[in-house]
């Protein structure tokens, strides 16, 4: 499933940018917190990483990642 997710601040951000990379909700805090140019705290791991390279249009070696979820009795 893709969901559309959109940024805009001009100056900062280029439009008109697809991204294609996988990327989730538990990835808003450190983006923002990269834009804001504030630092997450040191004292506790997040499970999201920033998305701020992908947005900048900068050289990224970010993670492959897998989403996945499961309903219902079964195992999986």
């Amino acid at each position: 499933m893709r969901v559309p997710c959109f940024f805009r601040w001009p100056g900062t951000l280029k439009g008109g940018v697809d991204i294609d990379n996988i990327a989730a909700h538990v990835d808003m805090m450190p983006t923002l917190a990269g834009l804001c140019g504030t630092d997450l705290p040191e004292d506790r791991e997040l499970d999201g990483m920033s998305l701020l390279p992908l947005l900048t249009g900068k050289e990224t070696n970010l993670p492959d990642r897998y989403f996945f979820t499961h309903r219902g009795r079964w195992p999986v």
